[in-house]
Parts: structure tokens; sequence; C-alpha cells
């Protein structure tokens, strides 16, 4: 079964233009995206941009979807949806390493494009979170 995982940004950056998967720096990002990489294709989830491949080189920014109103995260998803599609992302699963206001409103489109869709960290506290990482990241090895 294939699999493409999509991973939350993080609020703390670089202070300087770098690859996505250099530029988030928080221990939920470090962790979610390791266990995305043994997974194989992933992507990152950006309040900025939408959809990312990790190997984009993005500026550093101040923008995060707790901030915006509905109607500008609704614009969001429409715009992660699009990308999905023109990625044409060829997968049977979807693992959403992604906090609810990431993932609530691409989970319409993530349906229509996966069979299965997964969302490992569901319900759990950071600290819970990044337990379940390294559980996860033990099994996939």
């Amino acid at each position: 079964m294939s699999t493409v995982t999509l991973v939350a940004c993080a609020a703390t950056k670089l202070d300087r233009r770098a690859p996505a998967r250099e530029l988030y720096r928080s221990d939920l990002f470090a962790k979610s995206s390791a266990y995305a990489q043994r997974l194989g294709e992933w992507y990152i989830l950006s309040a900025a941009h939408g959809l990312v491949h990790p190997d984009t080189v993005l500026e550093p920014y101040d923008i995060t979807l707790n901030d915006m109103t509905r109607d500008e995260r609704m614009t969001w998803s429409c715009k992660v949806a699009r990308q999905l599609r023109q990625r044409n992302i060829q997968a049977d699963r979807c693992v959403v390493l992604a906090g609810r206001s990431y993932r609530d409103l691409i989970m319409g489109a993530l349906r229509l494009s996966f069979a299965e869709v997964v969302i490992p960290l569901e319900g759990l506290g950071i600290g819970h979170q990044k337990q379940r990482l390294a559980q996860l990241a033990q099994v996939a090895a």
C-alpha cells in the first residue's frame, strides 16, 4: 500500500530562506517529518503556501491558520485541495500529522483523493504526540 504523509508546519522558523524540511524548527515537526520520511512521500501543510514539497525553498514567514478567519481558512483549504489535484499524488493512504485547524477543512478533499485517511495523533496533547511518533517510528523502522 502506497502512503503519502502530510505534516503541519511549525511556528518557529529559521531566520533565513531554506528548504521547507529545514525551515521549520520545532521538536514536533522534527519528529513528524522523520516519521513521514520513513513512510515515503511527504508534504508540508504551510499556512502561507498550502501544500509544500519538503525540498521547496521558502522565506521565513509569520502566518498561522490559528490567526485566520473562517473564510481565510476556507480559502486556504481550497488552495490545498487544488494543489493535491495538481500534484496528482498517487497513493492509497494519506497519513495526516497535523492539528485540527490544519486538517479539518481539508478532510473532504483528502477522503476524495485517498482510499484511506489516517490521523494517528488525533486527540493527543503535544507530549503524547511526541511519544506516539517515537512508537510509530520504531514500528516503521
